[in-house]
C-alpha cells in the first residue's frame, strides 16, 4: 500500500501530544480491499482479453474475428461482428455515379463508413451504423471489403449464404465491393443495388 508523504511543522512548546498525529494519519488511511483489486483485475482482463476466434465475445458486444493489421502506423485492432441484430437486408450502398475519395480502404471500414456518412450523397448502408445501439455500443461501421474477407474465413457460419453482403469499399464512381459467404468470392455491384449489411466494430491492441 502507498502512503503518501506528509510533512508536519511543530510549534515549539506545543504539547507532546502532537507526536501521536503523523501515526494517527496513517491508521486512518483506508486500505484497498484486496477482493475489491482482485474482481477489478478478473473484470479489466475479461473486458480485453478474447475468445477462441469465432466465439462470443460478451464484454464487447459481438462474435470474435481475429485481428486486422493497422494502417498508416495505426494500431493493429481486433475486430467484433455485431449479432444478427446488427444484420439488415435490401440497403443499398447509394451514391450511384459520383466517386467517394475517402472510402476505398481495403482494410479500414471505419474510415471508410465516416467519410461515407459525411458525404452529400445518401449512403443508406453507412447510414444506417450512425443508428445502432447494439450490446451497449454505438460505434459500429459498416466494414472494409479485407475486414469481410476476415469474416468469411473466421466466421462464415454467422452469415447468410444469399446474396451479398455490402462492405464500404468502393470500387468506381458507380460500383463498391460486396463479399458472399457461399463461395467467399467478392466483386463489385451497382451501388443503387440493393444487398445485405452487416456492421463490426473494433478494439485497439
Amino acid at each position: 500500500m502507498h502512503i503518501q508523504t506528509v510533512n508536519i511543522h511543530f510549534t515549539p512548546g506545543l504539547s507532546a501530544m502532537n507526536s501521536a498525529l503523523p501515526k494517527a494519519f496513517m491508521d486512518s488511511t483506508p486500505a484497498e480491499d484486496p477482493a475489491t483489486a482482485a474482481f477489478s483485475d478478473r473484470a479489466a482482463h475479461a473486458t480485453h482479453t478474447p475468445p477462441r476466434i469465432g466465439q462470443t465475445w460478451p464484454e464487447q458486444g459481438g462474435i470474435y474475428l481475429g485481428v486486422m493489421p493497422g494502417e498508416g502506423g495505426k494500431p493493429d485492432y481486433h475486430l467484433i461482428l455485431s449479432d444478427k441484430a446488427g444484420e439488415f437486408k435490401d440497403l443499398a450502398w447509394g451514391g450511384y455515379g459520383h466517386d467517394e475519395p475517402g472510402a476505398k480502404s481495403d482494410n479500414d471500414g471505419l474510415a471508410n463508413t465516416q467519410a461515407l456518412q459525411a458525404s452529400d450523397e445518401l449512403h443508406p448502408a453507412a447510414d444506417r451504423a450512425a443508428e445502432l445501439d447494439l450490446a451497449g455500443f454505438t460505434d459500429w461501421y459498416l466494414p472494409a471489403r479485407n475486414e469481410l474477407r476476415l469474416a468469411y474465413i473466421t466466421a462464415k457460419q454467422h452469415f447468410d449464404t444469399e446474396p451479398y453482403y455490402w462492405s464500404s469499399t468502393q470500387s468506381s464512381d458507380d460500383g463498391a465491393w460486396d463479399q458472399t459467404f457461399n463461395n467467399g468470392n467478392q466483386g463489385y455491384s451497382h451501388k443503387e443495388f440493393e444487398g445485405r449489411v452487416r456492421f463490426v466494430r473494433r478494439l485497439e491492441i
